[in-house]
């Protein structure tokens, strides 16, 4: 699964599935996103459903990316 940082949000890929995240405005190298909202890969709502284990892994890996970056992540 690779992750990548773009200013108000993530961009998640795993294989050909991509998934585009939002990010609430934090402090400087801190991260605030909302899983709950997360329920398809894209497009929004028309793309395949997002199951529960690849939601744990896609948390997993965006606090690994952010860990390394020295990047502060917060889960609502």
């Amino acid at each position: 699964m690779k992750v990548e940082i773009f200013e108000g949000e993530l961009l998640v890929t795993q294989g050909a599935k991509q998934l585009r995240i939002a990010t609430a405005p934090g402090e400087a190298a801190e991260i605030m996103l909302s899983l709950d909202a997360i329920e398809t890969w894209d497009p929004p709502g028309q793309g395949p459903e997002v199951t529960l284990e690849e939601l744990q892994k896609i948390a997993a890996a965006v606090e690994q990316v952010c860990a390394r970056l020295g990047i502060a992540v917060e889960f609502d």
